[in-house]
């Protein structure tokens, strides 16, 4: 019987001006054994953590550029 595993990953950045920017992931998978779940479970947190703050962080760095050369 497979065991369904949900994890989601969130983060929400406060930007300058009352402005944010948030990003989350989610995914689901099966896993077949119990004695799966928790070394599944560390492994999709660490793979979400590091999806979710590579992309804020490209998403934050290309903000900056922009507001940089409207400032021009």
């Amino acid at each position: 019987m497979a065991i369904a595993l949900e994890a989601n990953y969130s983060k929400k950045l406060c930007l300058p001006g009352y402005s944010s920017h948030q990003y989350s992931v989610t995914i689901r998978l099966e896993v077949d054994d119990i004695e799966e779940v928790e070394s599944e479970s560390a492994r999709l947190y660490a793979l979400l953590q590091g999806c979710v703050d590579r992309d804020i962080q490209q998403t934050c760095q290309r903000r900056s550029k922009n507001v940089a050369a409207m400032a021009v």
